[in-house]
């Protein structure tokens, strides 16, 4: 097998379809997020530009009003999305189920615990199958859209991922280190610089939109005669933008992404200096529980109810 063949796209039809899910509820709790809070903002926006029409001009004042209560009408909808709708479980399940799976995956390729090489393959291939079915089973929704998807029986072990644990474990670990690790590695660091760029971003944009609206205060003061609500429509996008770091949480992802990141790459140089099988059995177990456990606190991160669970144990 080559190194250009990426092994994860040969991975179970569930590793697939959960992470398809997943990334598609992100989107779309995203978009429903913005919805929520940008008609607002222009519905703010239009406000101010009503108080400085004069009532003279009836139709224009008409048209405008209407257009806010539009805005306020796709708001509540949005905001109704966001809160009522399945799209965050799907988003945060389905991640879960896809990054469990990608690591069962890798196990299972590379013959390590709980899949390991034995004289007789079907009770590998059978215990494989049943971890899938435990991870499906603790995760109804996710399960019943797979099924929507694929109509047919979604495939759990490829014939690729058979093929693979034939090779040799120097092409393994080639393999393992490049597409596994040095992936990781790469995500994790484009993720970090990412979210740390958005977070300068959007905290000048929320500290320069502040300052506006202390100089419109100003402005207005000296100019009594401007009934427009510049100061409210400026505090009002400078709270919505607050209120998107904080659902976006950048400053806590890059911090988190940039440790794995780290940690990636002391796990890939300790990778490079492996000369034997046995040690490059541990090597992926221990690679897998350190790639596991950021996923498990992504989880913890977003979602309250599986940090308890998390403390708990």
């Amino acid at each position: 097998m080559s190194n250009n063949v990426e092994i994860e796209k040969e991975f179970s039809s569930y590793y697939k379809h959960a992470d398809d899910i997943s990334n598609k509820a992100q989107k779309k709790y995203i978009h429903a997020f913005k919805g929520t809070v940008i008609p607002l903002i222009v519905a703010s926006g239009v406000s101010c530009i009503t108080g400085l029409i004069s009532e003279r001009f009836y139709n224009t004042l008409l048209v405008l009003n209407s257009f806010i209560i539009v805005c306020i009408l796709i708001s509540i909808i949005c905001s109704i999305m966001v809160h009522q709708s399945k799209l965050q479980k799907f988003w945060y399940e389905g991640r879960a189920v896809a990054e469990s799976l990608k690591t069962m995956g890798w196990k299972y390729v590379n013959c390590t615990a709980p899949y390991e090489n034995s004289e007789d393959p079907i009770p590998v291939d059978e215990r494989f199958v049943a971890d899938l079915k435990s991870i499906m089973e603790n995760n109804e929704d996710i399960l019943e859209r797979i099924k929507l998807l694929d109509e047919n029986a979604p495939t759990i072990i490829t014939q690729a991922m058979k093929n693979f644990r034939n090779l040799s474990w120097q092409e393994k670990k080639d393999i393992y280190l490049d597409q596994r690790i040095k992936d990781q590695r790469g995500w994790y660091a484009d993720k970090a610089k990412t979210n740390s760029d958005e977070k300068n971003k959007w905290f000048s944009i929320s500290v320069l939109l502040q300052i506006l609206a202390l100089l419109a205060i100003f402005f207005i003061v000296k100019n009594s005669n401007i009934t427009s609500d510049l100061v409210g429509f400026l505090s009002s996008a400078s709270t919505a933008i607050v209120s998107w770091i904080q659902v976006k949480r950048y400053q806590e992802l890059q911090q988190a992404y940039s440790t794995t990141a780290f940690e990636l790459d002391i796990i890939y140089n300790q990778g490079n200096q492996i000369d034997n099988a046995r040690d490059f059995l541990s090597f992926v177990e221990d690679a897998e529980k350190a790639i596991s456990r950021e996923h498990t606190l992504w989880i913890a991160r977003r979602d309250h109810t599986k940090l308890r669970e998390l403390l708990k144990d």
